[in-house]
């Protein structure tokens, strides 16, 4: 049987983008984020190393601008009764269409949705159950925390569990 590794295409979020929100959930007693901040744009799933290699060398087409991306919301969602606390990226045109763009490269390989109801988020705590109290807590602390991060490359990645490892990374023009 051949190996399906499990994947998915994301923005890297450097770690000093995210200190702000790591000292407020720090100061609230949360001290464990999680280790590789991101932003999944698409979440492809078990795929062959050639439909890996495939997939790949449409991202590898891909065209877009570097630009600015503002994290100014927070929230929280629960997943098997547990929550994960999340950073929200303010709505901005070129992650739309970088977005639309990868899509449209992964269909050309293997069918994928295009999730009509994207939220584009960082996780910050995962899997971790708290109470209402602590997640109006959680919630107060962090809305008014923002901050601005350039994206310049997006990437194709593998999940291990709660790791993930680079496959390849795909630059924007300046």
């Amino acid at each position: 049987m051949k190996e399906k590794l499990r994947v998915f295409v994301s923005i890297n979020v450097a770690v000093t983008a995210m200190t702000q929100w790591h000292d407020r959930l720090s100061e609230l007693g949360h001290l464990k984020l999680l280790q590789q901040p991101h932003i999944t744009l698409a979440f492809i799933g078990n795929l062959s190393m050639s439909q890996i290699q495939a997939i790949n060398d449409q991202l590898d087409q891909i065209q877009a601008q570097q630009f600015n991306l503002r994290l100014t919301s927070s929230g929280h969602f629960n997943v098997n009764d547990k929550h994960i606390i999340w950073a929200g990226i303010e709505e901005h045109l070129a992650l739309s269409q970088l977005r639309l763009q990868i899509i449209n490269a992964i269909n050309t390989v293997v069918p994928h949705s295009s999730e009509s109801h994207f939220v584009p988020h960082v996780s910050l705590i995962r899997g971790k159950r708290f109470s209402t109290e602590e997640l109006a807590e959680i919630d107060q602390a962090l809305k008014t925390t923002q901050t601005t991060m350039l994206v310049t490359k997006f990437g194709l990645y593998r999940s291990e569990g709660s790791m993930y490892q680079i496959i390849n990374e795909y630059s924007l023009s300046e």
